[in-house]
């Protein structure tokens, strides 16, 4: 038996244009690559669980970077609330480091491979 837990898929939940989760019944954990810098990341079946379903992420952007690694997930996380209501108003520093977290994510993107692009899919139609 695996160590990976069976998670089902809420299919009502989830944004699927494509219908690809459409002949399965539970996630599949899979590997790809960060959406920002191309650092290997482990998708798991509750973090698709998450993206998918409480975050509303449609399933294509899980395939084409929505995923990013712990490091880009904090900086990305600490840009939108310096961001939201303004709030580097507020922060000592604030605009600087908006700006300097800015340039670092446009810096890593623009070096990016896109090697998420080429990751295996376990979603393939069954």
């Amino acid at each position: 038996m695996s160590d990976v837990p069976d998670v089902l898929i809420e299919h009502g939940k989830v944004i699927d244009g494509f219908a690809e989760l459409e002949k399965h019944s539970h996630y599949i954990a899979f590997d790809t690559f960060c959406g920002i810098c191309d650092a290997p990341v482990s998708v798991s079946p509750e973090l698709q669980k998450y993206l998918l379903e409480a975050k509303a992420i449609p399933v294509k952007m899980l395939r084409r970077g929505a995923v990013y690694c712990d490091k880009c997930r904090q900086r990305r996380s600490r840009i939108n609330l310096l961001r939201s209501g303004d709030k580097w108003r507020m922060v000592q520093n604030g605009k600087d480091e908006l700006e300097d977290l800015l340039a670092e994510e446009r810096n890593l993107k623009s070096r990016s491979n896109h090697l998420y692009e080429g990751a295996m899919w376990p979603y393939e139609t069954k």
